[in-house]
């Protein structure tokens, strides 16, 4: 029911009548509809009513609706709240997240924006380490970030992606 909604409102760009059916889903029990609505409202500028769904989505513990969180905090330039939230979605599904900018995006993707814009490359290294004990896009990241300061590091982490068929 709620995907149904999902798509007749980014395909029919109808904003009143899908806030109607994700209100009426959200009475109805599909929480995540919360999210929705914060996306919709975020987009028209109405950013108290959208921040009200949010922390509704929030509330549910919503893997979606904490991610806008952060993005909120990293837009406020709070990247210490940002990295924060972002880092207790590590292994959730954020791809549902109906943004024309964060297509593809993962979670450790974001984590890593953080960190670039902060400039703290011992915190980015700590993490990659830490994400890459069973995550392929961090093994393959800190691979990099090894090549040409430290290559037997840069080799050992290509290897492991290697053995994981990355």
């Amino acid at each position: 029911y709620f995907e149904c909604l999902h798509e007749n409102a980014f395909f029919l760009e109808d904003a009143n009548q899908a806030r109607k059916d994700w209100k009426k889903a959200y009475e109805n029990g599909v929480i995540d509809s919360s999210w929705a609505l914060a996306v919709s409202y975020n987009k028209s500028g109405e950013t108290d009513t959208a921040n009200s769904w949010m922390d509704i989505a929030v509330a549910a513990n919503n893997p979606i609706g904490k991610f806008m969180k952060s993005a909120r905090a990293y837009a406020d330039k709070d990247y210490k709240t940002s990295l924060e939230i972002a880092k207790s979605l590590i292994g959730e599904d954020i791809s549902d997240y109906p943004s024309d900018t964060q297509r593809g995006v993962t979670i450790e993707k974001w984590i890593l924006a953080i960190y670039d814009i902060t400039k703290d490359e011992v915190g980015r290294k700590k993490f990659l380490e830490e994400c890459a004990t069973n995550n392929v896009y961090c093994i393959g990241t800190l691979s990099r970030a090894y090549l040409g300061e430290d290559d037997v590091k840069a080799k050992i982490w290509a290897e492991k992606g290697v053995a994981l068929n990355n």
